[in-house]
């Protein structure tokens, strides 16, 4: 199985700018998929990383529709309907990341 980074490097050889930017945005697809598949197996020790787990894994939605909207050579076939929900979605989940920090950043405090 070729590592990503050879794939990257395949890619760099190709002389077709069209086609080098499909391998390219493949291995960024791959990327994305391969984070989500390792964010699976956080030990989520905390509820703040049980949240920034959820934001990665929104962004990595978001990331990867793109990606396999260039990668197939078809960018205007790219859900922006589906990209809208994980957004909106994720302003929700760093709000309440961010609340939730600024209460933890309090108690450590003593305040």
């Amino acid at each position: 199985m070729e590592s990503l980074e050879d794939e990257l490097e395949s890619c760099k050889l190709i002389k077709d700018k069209k086609e080098r930017s499909a391998c390219v945005w493949g291995v960024i697809y791959k990327t994305e998929r391969f984070i989500d598949e390792a964010r699976k197996h956080l030990p989520l020790l905390s509820d703040e990383e049980a949240i920034a787990s959820t934001i990665v894994m929104r962004n990595v939605d978001i990331s990867r529709e793109i990606a396999k909207g260039f990668k197939f050579k078809e960018p205007h076939l790219i859900d922006f309907g589906y990209i809208m929900e994980k957004y909106e979605h994720m302003k929700t989940d760093l709000d309440l990341l961010k609340r939730e920090l600024r209460k933890k950043r309090l108690e450590i405090l003593g305040i």
